[in-house]
């Protein structure tokens, strides 16, 4: 009777296929096939899986198939089976995807998963609680955001809340792309109860997400490679494409990835609200389209940010770096309009103590032509939490096409006010300023001391600029050159007497003459 009664509703569905119903996915092993088919432009072999179309479910954009699809995904899930979508588009609600799900599609562009439209706060795919062994590739999953009244939509969502937590682990997602998410990551992973663990992403697509095109908290051990990332902040431009949000992070890992913003203009990676540690952002493009959005901002602990290019930037640190965090490597990276800000501030959260010390800027290249902008800004939030121990070394600051009346080249001790530093090393750097500004600011405050600048290169207008310097504590400016310098009265621009009995002004070379003792 179980049978008849399949029969009649899948022989409705299609009548030129031969139709597999449910008895038969059960029971018929001649349902579970060895499939020749084609992935992308190749033939492949898939041992034991499930093609779709095999049921009726033919991919038309019309049908929704979620109840179906369903029953198909929890048994190739308990029964350790492959699920393949031939090209198409398959209208579905939520589909939650246990253990050992794999989900295979012909070709990433034509084989779409679409959430059905009018669906509110729902999710195209959904992981709760427990997931290991989970497989998407060459599909596109797609939220429908403009076609839903949701505000919280994702296309895929996993969110590991329970008490006590069972593992979400070995989430493998290649050749995917992601669209439609709004009010959320498009791809969201949440591990409040347990963190969730050992997650590729490879080779996949984010794009026209709402918001964030993904959002990380409680996650360990996270690989992004050689993805794409375009179009987010469609409904809100406020936000960044690439989110760690409310709960730390450890050993996350982007290499190879282009972000190429069209509408944000909040960062391209964001960390707010947490911290995310032990972590490596290296050989990444970024593409600010003049907005804003191609840098990294927020709190990083003994992270790597390496090699990559941030271009099209809009002259602020939202084109650069703005890092808060300790023991944390800038190195290597090409900065086209922007800066890098280094901030000291209370660590919160999880942890306690506070953020700025360790920081290492090496053998990077940073330009802004920008109004009233730094190239490298220095500054603690208070006394109590200064940036300290941080080595500037081998870098280029170039502020020469800058404009506005505060647009040192490099601003070090205030931030928006009167803020701290202590035990900064800069040397063989190369520090470019305007035709009016000064190569250095320093803003002098009760815990700014221990500055050594040390054989680096100055050029433009003037050299440094002092404000408050009796207040300013064992500084050496020692071995640089000043040769560069426009004219030599504008190497120092406050009183020389006082700066040299707070100084220690040794063997720099003015004009091409050193000066031993100056």
């Amino acid at each position: 009777m179980r049978f008849l009664i399949f029969f009649l509703i899948f022989a409705s569905c299609v009548s030129s296929q031969k139709i597999v119903d449910k008895n038969n996915l059960y029971n018929n092993p001649k349902a579970i096939q060895d499939l020749n088919v084609k992935v992308g432009n190749q033939s492949a072999s898939i041992n034991d899986a499930i093609n779709v179309n095999s049921f009726g479910i033919i991919g038309d954009g019309l049908k929704d198939n979620t109840s179906l699809l369903q029953k198909i995904i929890n048994w190739a899930g308990l029964n350790k089976k492959k699920i393949y979508f031939p090209n198409g588009i398959y209208l579905t609600n939520q589909l939650l995807i246990p253990s050992n799900t794999k989900i295979l599609g012909q070709n990433r562009e034509k084989t779409i998963l679409k959430l059905v439209s009018g669906s509110d706060n729902k999710n195209l795919g959904y992981i709760h609680n427990e997931g290991v062994n989970i497989n998407f590739s060459n599909i596109t999953l797609d939220a429908n955001f403009s076609n839903n009244t949701g505000k919280s939509l994702s296309a895929l969502y996993i969110l590991n809340d329970h008490q006590p937590a069972s593992p979400i682990n070995n989430i493998n997602l290649s050749n995917v792309s992601f669209k439609g998410g709004k009010g959320t990551g498009t791809l969201t992973i949440i591990g409040y109860s347990q963190k969730i663990s050992n997650i590729n992403i490879n080779n996949c697509n984010f794009d026209s997400s709402g918001s964030n095109s993904v959002q990380l908290r409680g996650c360990k051990t996270v690989n992004v490679n050689n993805c794409k990332f375009t179009n987010w902040g469609l409904s809100n431009p406020n936000v960044s494409s690439f989110n760690f949000l409310s709960i730390v992070n450890e050993n996350i890992i982007l290499k190879n990835n282009v972000f190429k913003n069209t509408n944000g203009h909040q960062f391209a990676i964001e960390c707010a609200g947490a911290e995310v540690i032990n972590s490596s952002f290296s050989d990444n493009i970024f593409y600010g389209n003049f907005l804003g959005a191609s840098g990294i901002s927020g709190a990083f602990t003994n992270s790597n940010f390496s090699n990559n290019k941030h271009l099209e930037g809009s002259g602020s640190w939202r084109s650069g770096y703005e890092i808060f965090g300790n023991n944390d490597i800038i190195a290597n990276n090409f900065i086209e309009n922007g800066s890098i800000t280094l901030f000291g501030k209370e660590r919160s959260g999880d942890y306690i103590g506070s953020f700025g010390n360790g920081f290492t800027v090496t053998n990077n290249i940073v330009k802004t032509n920008s109004i009233n902008t730094s190239s490298l800004f220095i500054a603690g939030e208070s006394q109590q939490y200064p940036v300290k121990n941080a080595k500037i070394i081998g870098n280029t600051f170039d502020n020469s096409a800058s404009r506005g009346s505060n647009s040192p080249t490099i601003h070090v001790g205030t931030y928006g006010g009167e803020f701290y530093a202590d035990s900064l090393f800069f040397e063989k750097n190369i520090i470019v300023s305007s035709s009016t500004q000064s190569c250095v600011y320093i803003r002098g405050a009760d815990t700014l001391h221990n500055l050594v600048f040390k054989s680096n290169i100055f050029k433009g207008y003037s050299g440094f600029r002092f404000l408050n310097p009796d207040k300013l504590v064992d500084i050496q400016l020692n071995n640089n050159d000043f040769s560069e310098i426009s004219n030599e009265s504008n190497i120092f621009t406050y009183d020389t007497a006082t700066i040299t009995r707070q100084f220690k002004v040794l063997g720099n070379k003015y004009k091409n003459k050193i000066i031993s003792n100056n």
